[in-house]
């Protein structure tokens, strides 16, 4: 025993010095490595939990872009600009119901007009589904000048958090606009989303990571929160705290819309990272402690090696099996070339419907769609670049992901690793938000911006293969009388049973769109010849004609459709659809239900011109002119002091022609001057036997153009012809416009001074609608100003409209002048003007232009009240 140790002494002090040395270099390196891997680890864990309280502070601004979102929805809304205007109940109980409250998750809901006054606002408690108040704190905000009603420009909004006594609300505010997203500003459109308890619940489930949520002003704060309070409010972005070696805690503060801090959240997480870097710095300490012991002892190198080795293999499998087994990430092994599911993790079973044991050895071919090559080389593709891939759920939905592959060591071989997330919700997200982006909210069909994109590739291609492309324009002939008499709710209805009806004749190659109101495009592609264009309109005509059914009742309509071609009328869709649209709107004047080429519209256009212009030149000639006259009463009486004498066209081919369509042409070729004097003349006549009849007291007026006025003999004619009927002058009105009267002021004023001279009445027709200078007005020797209509019909409703025709009754007042109201056609209307103490009125109230003999009978028979209640004739 002696003998061995002395043999072996020397060595065995060597390896002791050895050995001590390598125990003085471990503890130095254990102290070393310890703090830098422990402070490294230490600093992953803070960028994680830094990460955590972001997620966590995105969630909430994900849910104001959600809710600013819906509000978009409700805020640029035709129904919802025309609503705060007028506050019709109707939209209230169509799109404000209280279902839309608890879908939403909505807590309150107010309309404001342009002067912040509610116009609809009402609060409602999600928990037991009832309304309630709006928050008492809520309406400081919502105050003329706040910041959440203060939105004067389309593109203006804010969203964000506010504290109020019931706790912290989301709130969004846009302005209300048309659907187009259109101005002027009306209003502003204010939602509220209390994030209470069970939202936080909600909002951290969404995220998977523990939330808390509290008030930064709330007086009974955690401890905790209070602490980190100062910190965050100097400017902090997140504050960490390590409670004990096992738990980490972030937080974060959140401001109002006002910039102050409003929020305070914490996130909780288990100090993993920190305890897997601890073993790891064991693990590495414990490996070199080996080492050096090995080397001293050298026969126990071998064996502690390999022990440590394969101790270290387990535990990586387990580690990597654990981490395979709790990622949100599903992963599949394949069996390299086979396609064979290998093994599958939880996530995939849960993402996919199936068991473990289900998917273990089926193949990847029946969950991934698609023939069996190209699936096997998306495979192959996921090894080099992320792709996107469909998978089909236990229940049939097709899911996508977003999937990545990677070879892995599996036996003697490789296995196929492929890993990858569900993105389903966002591609769905996209794909509505683009289709939103190019179509037409309530038919569904192509809008402008996609119809100019499928119009573009069209015309590309046709001009490549040398063939046509016929773009069909149409809008539904008198839609505004179905929108009238069945409403607006119908008339939508309408719309989309007609595009229905087209679109499902309409073939994939071509393209259905909508324009806006009632107008719609048809683009034709692989036309070789126009005959191809005309089967197709006459089709879709066909089509149109079978009748609609709206609410029980059956409706029938028709359609005028204009018709350009690429390449005769152009190669963009400016150009097309102008020239359909001039096309189309031909057909409506030459009398709708029918379907017309550009160029051929062009010629029947001036022939029909032409066709008037003739009719014209015989028409006095052949008796076709006739008189209208329409009462002029005065308002307080209800007596029929005058009337205005209106010509009409009643020709045997035309038929009744509306003066708008003769009128012009007779000005542009000088025949209003032979119809005018006809006019003037039948009309004295008629007032004469009026006033032998027993109606002494009617005053006819007569309208005079412009081309009368300038005339160098007007007041001779005028003068001769009244003499030759024998009507006083005194009873004779002539009616002029402001245009007229502007041409060359001196010479106006004698031509006025000679008539009034005469014992003519001078008026002004259409008052305000021309210059309406003041100056003018001074000049000028005017006895009557007629107020235009188009004042008239919004007096009731807009302030500035009664303003303006108070003033002009003022004026002329002031200026000794009479003041006849037109266009008078509501109770509510003739109430004003008399409030007003307008001499005279005139309108569709009390009677529409009417024939002699109908017009002698209604004299005749006239008792009317102060204010009538009669419907319009």
């Amino acid at each position: 025993m002696v003998a061995f140790f002395t043999q072996y002494s020397r060595p065995a002090k060597i390896l002791l010095g050895i050995t001590g040395l390598l125990l003085a270099i471990l503890l130095v390196l254990f102290f070393g490595v310890r703090h830098i891997l422990v402070d490294s680890f230490t600093e992953v864990e803070s960028r994680d939990m830094c990460k955590n309280v972001e997620r966590a502070t995105s969630i909430i601004a994900d849910e104001l872009d959600k809710l600013s979102t819906i509000c978009t929805d409700y805020s640029g809304w035709d129904d919802a600009y025309q609503f705060v205007r007028d506050r019709n109940s109707d939209f209230i109980a169509s799109n404000l119901t209280i279902e839309i409250y608890p879908k939403l998750r909505l807590n309150a809901l107010v309309y404001l007009n342009s002067r912040a006054d509610v116009v609809y606002g009402r609060g409602f408690d999600r928990a037991s589904g009832k309304y309630e108040p709006l928050p008492a704190g809520l309406e400081e905000h919502l105050k003329p000048g706040a910041k959440l009603v203060s939105l004067t420009t389309p593109d203006q909004h804010v969203s964000g958090i506010v504290t109020l006594p019931e706790g912290p609300f989301l709130v969004a505010a846009r302005p209300v606009l048309t659907s187009k997203y259109a101005g002027p500003v009306r209003g502003v459109l204010v939602l509220g989303r209390l994030l209470d308890k069970e939202e936080v619940m909600r909002l951290s489930e969404t995220i998977h990571i523990p939330l808390e949520i509290h008030t930064a002003d709330d007086a009974t704060l955690p401890p905790d929160f209070a602490a980190v309070r100062g910190e965050l409010a100097q400017g902090a972005p997140v504050v960490l705290r390590r409670a004990d070696s096992k738990m980490i805690a972030g937080y974060a503060a959140i401001p109002d819309i006002y910039g102050k801090p409003a929020l305070l959240l914490r996130v909780d997480a288990p100090r993993s990272i920190y305890q897997e870097g601890k073993k790891a710095v064991t693990y590495f300490l414990t490996w070199f402690a080996v080492v050096g012991v090995c080397f001293a002892f050298i026969i126990n190198l071998f064996w502690r090696r390999l022990l440590e080795s394969l101790q270290q293999g387990r535990r990586s499998e387990e580690r990597n099996r654990l981490v395979v087994e709790r990622t949100n990430q599903a992963i599949l092994l394949l069996e390299p070339g086979a396609g064979t599911i290998i093994d599958a993790n939880p996530a995939t079973c849960v993402l996919l419907g199936f068991s473990r044991n289900e998917l273990t050895g089926a193949d990847i071919h029946a969950l991934l769609s698609g023939p069996v090559q190209e699936v096997d080389s998306e495979l192959e593709r996921c090894l080099r670049e992320t792709r996107e891939l469909s998978l089909c759920h236990r229940d049939g939905a097709e899911l996508v992901v977003e999937a990545m592959a990677t070879q892995v060591p599996h036996g003697d071989d490789q296995a196929l690793c492929l890993m990858f997330h569900d993105i389903t919700d966002r591609r769905r997200f996209q794909e509505e938000l683009l289709h939103q982006a190019t179509h037409d909210t309530l038919t569904g069909l192509p809008n402008r911006s996609l119809l100019e994109d499928r119009l573009n590739q069209a015309v590309a291609g046709a001009r490549r293969r040398g063939q046509m492309v016929a773009l069909l324009m149409f809008d539904l002939d008198n839609f505004k009388v179905v929108n009238d008499t069945l409403g607006h709710t119908a008339g939508d209805q309408l719309l989309r049973s007609v595009a229905a009806r087209i679109r499902s004749f309409v073939r994939n190659c071509d393209t259905f769109a909508r324009l806006g109101g009632d107008e719609f495009v048809i683009v034709l592609t692989n036309l070789t010849r126009m005959d191809d264009a005309v089967t197709v309109a006459e089709s879709f005509r066909n089509l149109l004609a079978m009748p609609f059914f709206l609410g029980g009742r059956e409706i029938f309509i028709t359609a005028s459709m204009g018709i350009s071609l690429f390449p005769d009328d152009g190669d963009t869709m400016e150009a097309l659809i102008k020239k359909a649209d001039t096309a189309m709107y031909h057909i409506k004047e030459s009398g709708r239900n029918s379907f017309q080429f550009f160029a051929e519209e062009m010629n029947q256009k001036v022939n029909a011109r032409l066709t008037i212009e003739t009719g014209l030149r015989r028409a006095l000639e052949k008796g076709e002119m006739l008189l209208h006259y329409q009462p002029r009463l005065e308002p307080g009486t209800g007596a029929v002091v005058g009337m205005e004498a209106l010509v009409r066209w009643n020709s045997p081919d035309m038929g009744l022609i509306s003066p708008a369509d003769f009128i012009p042409i007779a000005e542009d070729s000088g025949l209003i001057v032979e119809i005018g004097d006809w006019v003037l003349a039948t009309a004295c006549c008629q007032a004469l036997e009026w006033h032998r009849m027993g109606h002494d007291s009617l005053r006819v007026s007569v309208n005079i153009s412009a081309r009368q006025f300038v005339g160098h003999d007007f007041v001779d004619r005028v003068v001769r012809i009244i003499e030759q009927s024998g009507l006083s002058p005194h009873f004779v009105e002539l009616e002029l416009t402001e245009t007229a009267l502007t041409h060359n002021v001196d010479e106006t004023v004698k031509i006025m001074n000679r008539l009034r001279e005469r014992g003519i009445t001078i008026s002004i027709d259409d008052f305000g609608t021309g210059y309406s200078s003041l100056n003018y007005l001074k000049r000028f020797p005017v006895d009557v100003l007629k107020i235009d209509k188009s004042f008239i019909d919004d007096m009731v409703k807009r302030r500035e409209d009664a303003a303006i025709v108070a003033t002009i009754i003022g004026i002329a007042h002031h200026m000794h002048m009479k003041v006849v109201a037109e266009g008078v056609e509501t109770a509510e209307q003739m109430k004003l003007l008399m409030e007003g103490n307008c001499e005279e009125i005139q309108g569709f109230y009390f009677s529409r232009p009417l024939p002699p003999e109908e017009f002698e009978r209604y004299i005749a028979g006239r008792t009317v009240p102060l204010l009538p209640a009669a419907p319009r004739e």
